[in-house]
């Protein structure tokens, strides 16, 4: 990689070098002119120029190139003032499949060369053709305002849809003719909730990054497979085979669980009548390189997931394409369903590999990059354990996210009090002496916001204990220096995030 370096380093174009996770491995000057990276801090990140326009989403752009794809066409990509510049990409392996050099061409690339050119265009520059004026760049403002205005409320009503339905689902038997349709409200609550989160990621200009928090497979497996559980369908037999102590995996949980739904989602499809989904999960410890197939495993640290199925298999023409974007053997569907879990894993580090025979079946095999320590789940299943007696001050503009979260908890023993508002909040602070054991609150209220509330309560209180709930999306874990919850969210987050507070 030194020569090249050494080659592109004074060109006058973007180069960079870019990892098979999209991490900037390097870039060269040209590139830290038009783009807003820091390269000696080497936490870039190629998806983070990726404009929300391009025709190819940002979660295929790696897997494609890794499979030796070519772009034909140009992509956008966004330059320090988060305008789109676009440029057509050369792309070639830099050593096997792991790292990418990716150069843009500059942008009179291709043009009439008969047309004279009396002084170089400077490398920042971004063609007129292409560049926002001021009313597209007010609509697009506007639109993005409008978008996080109607992403808080869908939050809101979502968090009070499945809090409540979540709770009833908690107190029904395993066999009461109304759990199943709960549970539909349920998996369609989650879906407008996936939505919700999309649109706000859109809504945001600038895109943030956000460390991965580590977590347990089990516990989206679990989730993805009852979804299909509770519908009607085939008669399928489920088995299932978790690591009972599984290593922490870093991941983004709303996008790896919808992974797991698409290809739990293929299987139950390919099963006519009756049939076997089979799930598996165990720790992989490798203490020398592993080839299988395709895949090639450093030493380290996996989590392997086996999911098989016995439906009607793949056919052999189709096996090798599976993962190409908008190639699809079913009717009506638009293809992108493989090529997106394709992309997903392997923006975590992973690998998958599906193999098939037409009528014995598929078996998708995914191994995901593990830390070296155990993970619980977060989440409490047990009711009892997520009984508690503290007092909880519920802080919310909206009086049915206080209801349902006022029902919730003293449903489980909490004694609760509530506010409409910070300047209410902090009154009842004082009315109670301060003998309040936790806060729950909003971040975006009328007459005083959460931030407000929390430095003042923490002025009043420093030890108190902060739990911030709300529907925008933070750079960190514990932006206000105390727990999150991310609306909407279901009755047992809820009360696990408590619980785990207090313990």
């Amino acid at each position: 990689m030194k020569d090249l370096t050494q080659i592109f380093d004074n060109a006058v174009w973007p180069v960079f070098i870019i990892d098979e996770t999209a991490a900037i491995r390097w870039a060269n000057k040209a590139a830290a002119n038009v783009f807003r990276i820091e390269v000696s801090k080497g936490d870039n990140s190629f998806n983070e120029l990726w404009a929300e326009d391009n025709e190819m989403p940002v979660e295929l752009f790696i897997p494609f190139i890794r499979r030796g794809g070519k772009l034909d066409s140009p992509i956008k990509l966004l330059d320090k003032n988060s305008k789109p510049v676009e440029r057509k990409l050369l792309i070639s392996p830099v050593k096997s499949d792991d790292e990418f050099l990716v150069l843009l061409q500059i942008p009179d690339i291709g043009a009439d060369s008969s047309k004279k050119k009396t002084k170089a265009e400077p490398i920042n520059s971004i063609p007129a053709k292409i560049e926002p004026g001021i009313s597209q760049k007010q609509t697009l403002d506007s639109a993005r305002q409008l978008i996080r205005t109607v992403v808080l409320d869908f939050n809101n009503a979502l968090t009070t849809i499945l809090g409540h339905t979540t709770l009833i689902l908690s107190q029904l038997e395993p066999k009461h003719k109304w759990k199943r349709a709960l549970m539909e409200v349920e998996k369609s609550a989650e879906r407008v909730a996936e939505i919700a989160n999309e649109l706000a990621t859109f809504s945001h200009q600038e895109k943030e990054s956000r460390v991965l928090p580590a977590g347990n497979i089990n516990t989206l497996i679990q989730r993805a497979a009852e979804l299909f559980q509770s519908t009607k369908g085939p008669v399928i037999e489920w088995n299932m085979q978790l690591e009972p102590r599984p290593l922490a995996v870093k991941f983004d949980e709303a996008k790896l669980q919808q992974a797991f739904i698409k290809i739990l989602e293929n299987s139950v499809q390919s099963i006519p009548e009756k049939g076997r989904i089979s799930i598996s999960t165990r720790n992989l410890l490798l203490k020398s390189a592993k080839q299988e197939g395709s895949i090639y495993l450093e030493p380290g640290a996996y989590v392997f997931v086996e999911i098989s199925d016995t439906g009607s298999g793949i056919p052999a023409e189709a096996l090798p394409r599976i993962f190409e974007p908008f190639f699809t053997t079913k009717p009506n569907h638009r293809g992108l369903g493989l090529a997106w879990v394709y992309g997903v894993v392997s923006n975590h580090g992973g690998w998958i590999n599906i193999s098939s025979k037409p009528g014995a079946g598929t078996t998708v095999n995914i191994y995901f990059p593990a830390t070296d320590h155990y993970i619980k789940d977060e989440l409490i299943s047990e009711p009892s354990a997520l009984r508690g007696d503290q007092t909880i001050l519920i802080v919310d503009d909206e009086e049915l996210i206080r209801t349902m979260t006022h029902t919730i908890l003293t449903e489980y023993g909490y004694n609760v009090v509530s506010a409409e508002n910070g300047v209410e909040a902090l009154d009842v602070f004082s009315r109670l002496g301060g003998k309040v054991d936790l806060v729950i609150t909003d971040l975006v209220m009328p007459q005083m916001s959460g931030r407000e509330l929390i430095e003042n309560l923490r002025q009043l209180s420093p030890g108190l204990r902060i739990l911030c709930a709300s529907g925008f999306i933070h750079p960190k874990p514990n932006p206000y220096k105390g727990f999150y919850l991310k609306k909407p969210f279901t009755s047992q987050q809820l009360l696990s995030k408590v619980k785990q507070i207090f313990s």
